[in-house]
């Protein structure tokens, strides 16, 4: 489906993507330097498309990795995600059972080609 079938052109879906991309490229560099300091939890920041998010999510590195291995997969605070481009694919509870965090995909179509494009591991 077109993005401007979905109420949103094509600028602004690609400018999501982009927002989503660079908080995926930062969180990229806590996984490297948590690898390298053999921590249990990564404070990743919230994957979302809104530009100036500041909330944070705690998962192991071994969930980032799986979650990371699908590039059209992002990490996001409930609430945040913007289902004109993307579906909850899980819900999920950081570490230590605190706060929720949602998985999201990217819808077929531009927002998953962009999510493909940007993606930091291939």
């Amino acid at each position: 489906m077109a993005a401007s079938g979905m109420g949103m052109n094509d600028e602004t879906v690609a400018r999501i993507g982009l927002n989503e991309a660079a908080f995926r490229f930062a969180n990229e560099e806590r996984d490297h330097l948590a690898d390298e300091g053999g921590l249990k939890e990564l404070l990743l920041v919230c994957e979302c498309g809104h530009a100036g998010c500041e909330e944070t999510i705690a998962v192991t590195p071994e969930e980032y990795r799986r979650v990371r291995s699908h590039p059209d997969q992002f990490f996001v605070y409930p609430g945040h995600e913007i289902p004109e481009v993307e579906f909850v694919a899980a819900v999920n509870r950081g570490v230590q059972a605190q706060k929720q965090y949602l998985i999201v995909a990217k819808k077929p179509g531009l927002p998953a080609e962009v999510a493909e494009r940007t993606n930091p591991r291939g």
